[in-house]
C-alpha cells in the first residue's frame, strides 16, 4: 500500500515498512549503531564517526537499547560482576547466589575489538541447571527509566528498537552452545523445564515493559540457534515456534512492533518463521553469501507482504569490498526487495575490529550513497 504521506520522518518511515505501506523511499541504516543511542561505546570511538556521520547525513537511525527484563541476565540486583585486567585484556566474572548454590561465568574483553568472548558458561552441568531451576520465580525490579529517556532523545529522528532474547537466547546464554546441544540430546526434559521457567519470567517481564510503551521495535534474538545449520528444523518448532508466539502476540497487542532475529540459513523454517508472524525478519542472509540458501527474490516472494524485510547487504562485503562494487550490489538487492515497500536496508553485522578503516568507512558512504539513488519509490 503506497503512503501518501509526506515528508516522512525517519521514525514514522521505519514504521511504514513495519506495517505494510510504502514510504517515500527505502529506509537505510547500521547495524545496532546510531549517533542518538545514549551510552554507546562507540560514540567515543573516533573511527566510528564518518560511519555515524553519513547514516545521520542520508540515512535512518535505528536506536538499539535494552531493558533488564529477565533478573538472572540483565538484572544488576541479582547478578554479582566485578572485573580485573589480565595483561590487556579485561576479564569480567558474573556470580548468580541460588539456593543449590552459586552459579559463575567469565567473559573476556579484548582492547581495539568490538565484542567479547566466553570464557566460562554458567550452566555446565545437568547439576548446574538445577541450581538454575531453584532461582525463586518471584518479580525483580524492571527499570524503563533508561528506556524512557532513549525514546524521547530519540523522537522522530531514530526508531528505538528494544533488543532482547526469546526464550530458547536466554537459555542458550547459561551455556556454551555445545554443551546445550549435547544437553538436549541427552535430556531434553531438563532442558524444557528451563526453557518454560524463562519463558514465564520472560513473558512477565516483556508485559510490564510492553505495558509502559508504544510505537518501538522490540527485536528477538535467539532463535538462529534452532536454525537448520545447528539443530534439525523439528526444534526450531519446540524451541522457538511455540514459546516466541506468545512473546510477539504481547508485543502486537501493546501497539509496538515484533522483530525476529536470525542470521544464517532460513530455507527449512521459513514457514515457521511464516506463521510466527512478526512484523519484520532480520538481517536477511541471502544468496550468493555461503552461509545463506535463499536468494531476496525468493524472500520477497515467500514473506513479503506478511511480514517486512530488513537486511540483505553482507557485512563482510562492506568489509572487505570496493565502492563501486557496494553501489552494484545496492542496486541489485533493491530491485529485488524494495518493490511495494516493507523493505528497510540493513547490514548482517557491524565493523568488529577497531579502529574502522578509511576503506571500510568508504564503503559505508557508498552504501548510503546508493541505497538514497536507488531506493526512491
Amino acid at each position: 500500500m503506497v503512503d501518501s504521506h509526506h515528508p516522512f520522518t525517519v521514525r514514522e518511515r521505519v514504521i511504514a515498512t513495519l506495517e505494510g505501506r510504502q514510504p517515500d523511499r527505502v529506509p537505510v541504516t547500521l547495524y545496532e549503531m546510531s549517533h542518538l543511542s545514549l551510552g554507546a561505546w562507540y560514540l567515543d570511538e573516533p573511527s566510528a564517526a564518518p560511519l555515524l556521520d553519513v547514516q545521520q547525513e542520508l540515512g535512518d537511525p535505528v536506536v538499539m537499547t535494552g531493558v533488564n527484563i529477565v533478573k538472572w541476565i540483565e538484572d544488576p540486583y541479582a547478578v554479582r560482576s566485578s572485573s580485573e585486567m589480565v595483561g590487556d585484556s579485561t576479564i569480567t566474572t558474573q556470580v548468580i547466589g541460588t539456593p543449590k548454590g552459586e552459579l559463575t561465568a567469565a567473559y573476556r574483553k579484548d582492547p581495539r575489538v568490538a565484542t567479547s568472548w566466553q570464557l566460562k558458561a554458567f550452566v555446565e552441568s545437568a547439576d548446574d541447571a538445577r541450581k538454575f531451576l531453584s532461582i525463586p520465580a518471584e518479580d525483580h525490579r524492571v527499570n524503563l527509566e533508561p528506556l524512557r529517556r532513549q525514546i524521547k532523545h530519540a523522537g522522530e529522528e531514530a526508531f528505538v528498537e528494544v533488543s532482547l532474547g526469546d526464550t530458547l537466547g536466554y537459555v542458550v546464554s547459561l551455556f556454551h552452545y555445545d554443551r546445550f546441544a549435547l544437553m538436549l540430546m541427552d535430556d531434553e526434559a531438563l532442558i524444557m523445564e528451563m526453557m518454560q521457567a524463562t519463558h514465564e519470567a520472560l513473558r512477565a517481564g516483556l508485559a510490564r515493559v510492553c505495558a509502559e510503551v508504544r510505537g518501538i521495535g522490540f527485536r528477538f534474538w535467539g532463535p538462529e540457534y534452532a536454525g537448520p545449520t545447528l539443530l534439525h528444523p523439528r526444534y526450531f518448532q519446540k524451541l522457538v515456534v511455540d514459546f516466541l508466539d506468545e512473546l510477539i502476540a504481547v508485543v502486537r497487542d501493546s501497539g509496538n512492533y515484533a522483530i525476529l532475529h536470525a542470521h544464517g540459513k532460513l530455507a527449512p523454517i521459513l514457514d515457521m518463521i511464516s506463521a510466527l508472524g512478526p512484523h519484520a525478519l532480520e538481517p536477511l542472509e541471502v544468496l550468493p553469501a555461503t552461509t545463506a540458501d535463499v536468494s531476496m527474490e525468493q524472500l520477497k516472494e515467500r514473506l513479503g507482504g506478511r511480514m517486512a524485510l530488513w537486511g540483505g547487504i553482507q557485512c563482510n562485503e562492506l568489509d572487505n569490498q570496493t565502492p563501486e562494487y557496494i553501489d552494484r550490489r545496492v542496486r541489485e538487492i533493491m530491485t529485488a526487495a524494495k518493490a511495494g515497500g516493507g523493505y528497510l536496508m540493513l547490514p548482517t553485522g557491524g565493523p568488529i575490529e577497531l579502529p574502522i578503516s578509511a576503506k571500510i568507512a568508504a564503503n559505508y558512504r557508498a552504501y548510503f550513497e546508493a541505497a538514497r539513488k536507488y531506493g526512491g519509490y
